[in-house]
């Protein structure tokens, strides 16, 4: 007959109580780990995952409207710096000359009346404004024009033109913002006097 396979034997060392209660406290631990990580781990990072979706999904809505509303006011802002380069601005026909006494301290004519409408500069001239609206609304796109005409000949002494854009913005708790060509400064109704009414040395 064959020898028969020879026989293991598992020979453990005996363990003090100190070596004991470690070895259990590890394995302990061990398995409280192994149970957090199979158990809880799936759920959280489910939720975690779903929050991070959420989020950059509701970024991307931000970002796509507030590129919207900015591209629509850049939209009407190009076509009022197209509209202002063909007309915008300050013309003179003729100038009129006035005694200094028709001045005030800043050099500015003292008797624009700016709430007479027609009359706002008194019985020797008409004042006439006009505004065309190209768009209505939020945003509106529109056109003023300012005009003085010598009531005696009724000839067109001088007129300005300048084009706007209001409104448009990503809403907010902010001002609106606006555009307008030429400025205000350069073409508004104090440029356009300015221009036309000259003081005497």
């Amino acid at each position: 007959m064959p020898n028969p396979l020879p026989t293991a034997y598992l020979v453990m060392e005996p363990m003090n109580a100190n070596e004991l209660a470690r070895s259990t406290s590890t394995y302990m631990r061990i398995s409280i780990d192994h149970s957090s990580r199979t158990f809880s781990s799936p759920g959280r990072m489910r939720g975690a995952g779903l929050s991070r979706t959420m989020g950059v999904s509701l970024l991307l809505v931000v970002v796509g409207l507030i590129a919207f509303f900015e591209g629509r006011k850049a939209y009407l802002d190009h076509q009022v710096r197209e509209l202002c380069a063909k007309d915008g601005g300050v013309k003179i026909f003729e100038t009129v000359t006035l005694s200094a006494e028709r001045f005030n301290q800043w050099g500015q004519i003292n008797f624009y009346r700016p709430t007479m409408g027609e009359s706002a500069l008194g019985p020797d001239y008409f004042f006439k404004q006009e505004i065309t609206y190209y768009r209505r609304g939020n945003p509106e796109m529109s056109r003023s024009t300012y005009e003085v005409i010598r009531r005696m000949d009724k000839k067109l002494l001088g007129k300005t033109v300048i084009y706007g854009r209001g409104g448009g913005d990503f809403p907010g708790p902010w001002h609106e913002s606006s555009f307008a060509c030429p400025s205000y400064d350069s073409a508004g109704i104090n440029a356009l006097l300015a221009s036309m009414f000259l003081k005497t040395n």
